[in-house]
């Protein structure tokens, strides 16, 4: 299961369709903007699931692909996160290509870790 989500998510990725001239920064929140309207949000983390349940923003939920997303019926805007904020913008910007209001956060879950003092569970 976790090498089959491991492949859905690199093909999410690198999608065939997926433009990559685009810039895919463009959609980028740090932290504070995100935990500032932490009530707007849903945080999607892309991380493995080992490392999600070693620490994660409370409220998270470890999806890794698009049909997760789909099967879950996951609505609103999402923030997308990842470990070091390195795959997450790309991630974000497939969600957008399918109708989604989806952003990446600069820096990831290390990014959390280093500019807050919220907690981590």
């Amino acid at each position: 299961m976790i090498e089959q989500a491991k492949n859905t998510n690199f093909q999410l990725r690198r999608s065939d369709s997926f433009n990559s001239n685009v810039d895919i920064n463009k959609y980028n929140k740090s932290w504070a903007e995100v935990l500032s309207n932490m009530n707007r949000y849903k945080i999607i983390d892309i991380r493995d699931p080992v490392n999600y349940q070693m620490y994660r923003v409370k409220g998270s939920l470890n999806l890794r692909s698009l049909e997760e997303i789909k099967q879950k019926n996951i609505n609103g805007p999402l923030i997308i996160s990842c470990y070091k904020g390195r795959s997450s913008p790309s991630f974000a910007l497939r969600l957008r290509e399918e109708g989604y209001e989806a952003y990446s956060v600069k820096k990831g879950i290390e990014g959390f870790k280093e500019e807050t003092n919220f907690k981590i569970i």
